[in-house]
Order: structure tokens, then C-alpha cells, then sequence
């Protein structure tokens, strides 16, 4: 999770990831603070489920609203800029004022500084964005997922290098590839009636006509 502040949370208490050294486990918050538990199989699963808690709690509130609406309101202030950008230098090149082309280039510089902030927090919002939706695909699909980890066509067509999914490795994968592990699961799901998991190869006997 790198995204926060939703409803009453406080980025103090929301896990960023964590990460598995010697005998220790580290925990990130989001705010960049740490914190460290000994490292045991039962304390990596309650630490696992908690992450999962805080993103079900995320998932379940307005935030993917919200952010939805802010870059709404961004993208519109962007469009009013770039119309009054292109007012100022029109009225900057057809006056003889010298004055009123320095104001106007004033103007400009204001409305092309209030555009390049916008596509900053646009940017901020459409991550933010992919990693709410993100998130949402993989609540939906995470126990299925879990009952087919192994099946060897779960990650094809995955960019991620990384080599294990959970709650703690989603952030390693982007959007694109959590979609497509979730189409890969439809398959695995529809086909996996039809077909045994099992190894052993088939003895095919020929049958000879007397």
C-alpha cells in the first residue's frame, strides 16, 4: 500500500510492506516509520492479515470516489488554464502596449506554472487511482488465487519479476498485471473441471484386431 488517508485512518498506522531480515521481521508505515516483530510463521500471518484488514477497510470506503472526483476538478482547472494561456499570448502579440505584454507574460507564466502543478496532482491522482482498483481486483480474487498459486498458468503473461503475490508483494505488481492474473484465473477455473492436476503420464493401449 503507498496510498492512504482514507475515512479516519492515519498513514502512523497503515502498513506500507514489510520486509523479512535475520531473525526479525521489519514493518513499514506510511508515514516512513518502523517497527520490528521477531520473525515466525504465525507472526507473518496475523502481520499479513492485518494488511489485509487495512486494505478491505480502504477498499470499502469512498476513497476511489473521491480521488475520482479531485482529478476531475484537476483535469477541468487544466482545460481553463490552457484557454486563459491561450487568450494572454494571443493579446500579448496584437497589442502595442508594452506594458500590457509584460503583464500578459506575467499571466502566462502564472497560468503555465497553475498547468505543470496540475499534471503533477493528476499524476498523483491516476497512480493513486490504479492502486485502489488495483487492490480491489486482487480482495476479489485473493482466496481463489491462493486454492491456484502453483498452477504454472496463473503468471503467464505477467511483467512482474517479482516471484511470490500476496498482499505484501502486490505493490510490485501494476494494474495491467493483476488484470491479466485475474483473466488467467477465469481460465484456470473453467478448465480446471476438465482436467486433472496429476502427473503421471497416460499409458495409451493399442488394441490389435484378431
Amino acid at each position: 500500500m503507498k496510498f492512504g488517508y482514507y475515512d479516519n485512518s492515519e498513514n502512523k498506522d497503515l502498513i506500507q510492506n514489510y520486509e523479512k531480515q535475520d531473525n526479525k521481521i521489519v514493518i513499514t508505515f506510511l508515514d516512513g516509520s518502523n517497527y520490528e516483530i521477531s520473525l515466525s510463521k504465525e507472526n507473518e500471518a496475523n502481520l499479513l492479515n492485518l494488511m489485509i484488514e487495512q486494505a478491505q477497510d480502504r477498499s470499502e470506503s469512498d476513497e476511489l470516489y473521491l480521488v475520482q472526483q479531485r482529478r476531475k476538478k484537476i483535469l477541468m482547472s487544466s482545460v481553463v488554464y490552457t484557454v486563459l494561456n491561450l487568450i494572454n499570448i494571443n493579446y500579448a502579440n496584437k497589442t502595442d502596449s508594452n506594458f500590457l505584454r509584460t503583464f500578459t507574460s506575467i499571466l502566462c507564466c502564472i497560468t503555465g506554472l497553475c498547468i505543470v502543478t496540475d499534471i503533477f496532482f493528476c499524476k498523483f491522482s491516476n497512480d493513486e487511482i490504479k492502486e485502489l482498483k488495483k487492490y480491489d481486483i486482487y480482495l476479489s480474487i485473493r482466496k481463489t488465487l491462493e486454492k491456484n498459486i502453483t498452477d504454472p498458468n496463473l503468471f503467464k503473461g505477467v511483467k512482474s519479476q517479482q516471484l511470490e503475490l500476496n498482499i505484501n508483494t502486490l505493490d510490485d505488481y501494476s494494474l495491467s498485471d493483476i488484470k491479466k492474473i485475474q483473466s488467467n484465473l477465469r481460465k484456470i477455473e473453467k478448465y480446471s473441471q476438465y482436467f486433472t492436476d496429476s502427473s503421471d503420464t497416460l499409458k495409451l493401449e493399442n488394441k490389435i484386431d484378431k
